[in-house]
C-alpha cells in the first residue's frame, strides 16, 4: 500500500534513492566503522 502511494504521488524515485542509501549505511558503514576508528 505504501509503495503504491509513493508511485501514484510520483515520489518513488526519491524514496528509492533514500532507501538504498540507508541500506548501504546499515550494511557496510556500521560494520566496518568499529575496526577503523581513528584516534587523535
Amino acid at each position: 500500500m505504501k509503495l503504491r502511494a509513493l508511485v501514484s504521488n510520483g515520489d518513488f524515485s526519491d524514496y528509492w534513492t533514500y532507501h538504498l542509501a540507508r541500506e548501504h549505511q546499515r550494511i557496510y558503514q556500521t560494520r566496518y566503522q568499529r575496526k577503523y576508528d581513528l584516534t587523535a
